[in-house]
């Protein structure tokens, strides 16, 4: 028995040695910065050479300046030196909300004539479907951009204003206006699974630049992101698969989370996925088809071979 006390000690102190490493470089993160080179899986990304006129640089900046000096703590901004014409930017889900702590990244593209025109958003989706306005094809639906939304709906204080619009409107827009408590059309339960399981997809691959935000954020987060699910699970068992497999994924981040589960419950259902998987591999469906039509919600596409 002693033993074992010692090796939990010691399992438990190479956690929380892994988690101090990581929140020192989290939360030397800055919310704002300048790197030399945008990254490759930016949505805007063209391998081609980009010239910057003298006019364009200074318009720039100057928002440069005023994301530096006027970012709230729940917004972080990369922006790239050889390329001024884009951002990568983040945007955390406020407390209070079904998005709470959840991530919302987009690449920026500023274009050759900004301000007049407004920038644009591709909203990194991974295929998930949270908010109407947030759409699976990464389009940003927010009447300051110009879409469709504004064309029917759009008030004149709420239009782009070359002279005073600026992409901080833009970001807490989206955070205020967009990730606010009322998601419209949609369950806040099924907007917390959503915004669960992309931060799933964002442990597995996260967006250039934001690798360290990732990992630190969720680990230093981990604990009121599972009470919040807890808060909102039932008895389906798409609900429970989904809270083990968060767990999963924040204990392999470095997070201590064995308070907040049976050890047997997470067994079993971390055993009933990998037979999920089986199946799937078995049949040659994806497993994203397989829970589908397991569920009654659609039909599997069965491969050729």
């Amino acid at each position: 028995m002693k033993d074992q006390q010692v090796e939990s000690r010691r399992q438990y102190g190479d956690i929380e040695e892994v988690i101090n490493e990581l929140e020192t470089r989290f939360r030397q993160f800055k919310n704002f910065d300048i790197v030399p080179y945008p990254p490759y899986d930016h949505h805007f990304y063209k391998p081609t050479k980009f010239f910057n006129t003298e006019r364009e640089n200074t318009v720039i900046q100057k928002e440069w300046e005023t994301l530096e000096a006027n970012l709230p703590n729940s917004i972080f901004v990369r922006a790239y030196e050889s390329r001024t014409d884009l951002m990568r930017a983040v945007v955390v889900g406020l407390e209070g909300t079904p998005y709470s702590h959840g991530l919302f990244f987009f690449d920026i593209l500023f274009p050759s004539n900004y301000p007049a025109k407004p920038p644009k958003l591709m909203y990194h989706s991974y295929d998930l479907d949270l908010n109407p306005s947030l759409q699976r094809n990464g389009n940003v639906n927010l009447n300051l951009l110009k879409t469709w939304w504004y064309t029917f709906y759009g008030h004149e204080e709420q239009r782009w204003n070359p002279k005073k619009s600026n992409i901080l409107q833009v970001l807490v827009s989206i955070q205020s206006l967009i990730l606010n408590s009322k998601p419209c059309l949609y369950e806040p339960k099924g907007v917390v699974m959503q915004t669960c399981k992309a931060m799933l997809y964002m442990l597995r691959n996260p967006p250039t630049n934001f690798e360290v935000f990732v990992a630190g954020y969720l680990s230093t987060k981990a604990h009121p992101i599972l009470l919040n699910y807890k808060a909102q699970m039932d008895d389906t068992k798409t609900m429970n698969k989904l809270f083990f497999n968060l767990v999963k994924a924040f204990e392999d981040n470095g997070t201590y989370c064995k308070h907040h589960y049976n050890e047997q419950e997470k067994e079993q259902a971390l055993k009933e996925e990998e037979s999920l998987e089986e199946k799937s591999e078995a049949l040659g469906i994806c497993v994203a088809e397989w829970i589908a039509f397991s569920t009654g919600c659609g039909r599997p596409k069965l491969k050729l071979w």
